[in-house]
């Protein structure tokens, strides 16, 4: 008897212990990402439409899985690693690894990105030195998110204010940002420098 009442519960624990194993980790598809984000009170462009693919546990851990590294524009430059993680709660991703933005010619990593109040239609970014904030509306529609080094002509002549025709070749556009970049951040330099000497002397 005691052979039989045993045989049971081994089969049960055998179909117990796989579910719990495989329901861990939840895995998507990439064209759902936006749609978590939005169901936890984050705008859906957070994340470019190009990420292949991403995984979200049951403590909330968030993985998001690009091809390569990658960039993209909001109000400044930001750069996605191949993976991204982040702790997913009701209107924030805490603790974010693999994202980073350029701040005043240097790339900082974006710590944690917040929604305090919806209603506010603002957007907390945490680059650690400073929180900066954001309109929600640069991020309702995902962005493309070109290869690292790359740079369209629509992409940067929208946000630098450029007139640029769509239709240059990619190579004489990414001449002209650079150089006008060059030559704005020459203007920076320059103007620092004198006043530094000013108060010098």
């Amino acid at each position: 008897m005691k052979k039989l009442t045993i045989l049971p519960l081994l089969i049960i624990l055998q179909l117990i212990h796989p579910i719990n194993t495989t329901t861990t980790t939840l895995i998507s598809s990439s064209s759902s990402i936006h749609d978590l984000l939005k169901s936890q009170g984050l705008p859906g462009g957070i994340f470019p439409r190009n990420v292949k693919s991403y995984t979200l546990d049951q403590d909330g851990l968030l993985e998001v899985y690009f091809d390569e590294p990658c960039e993209s524009m909001f109000e400044t430059l930001v750069r996605f690693d191949t993976v991204v993680k982040a702790n997913l709660t009701f209107g924030g991703l805490n603790g974010v690894e693999g994202l980073s933005q350029e701040e005043l010619f240097l790339w900082l990593p974006v710590k944690d990105i917040i929604v305090k109040d919806p209603l506010s239609g603002l957007i907390l970014f945490d680059i650690g030195v400073a929180q900066k904030q954001l309109a929600f509306s640069l991020f309702e529609d995902p962005p493309i998110c070109n290869p690292h080094n790359f740079r369209s002509c629509t992409t940067m002549g929208r946000y630098s204010g450029l007139s640029l025709s769509p239709l240059s070749p990619n190579t004489l556009c990414y001449g002209v940002m650079d150089l006008w970049l060059y030559i704005f951040r020459l203007y920076i330099c320059l103007t620092y420098s004198s006043k530094v000497r000013i108060m010098l002397h």
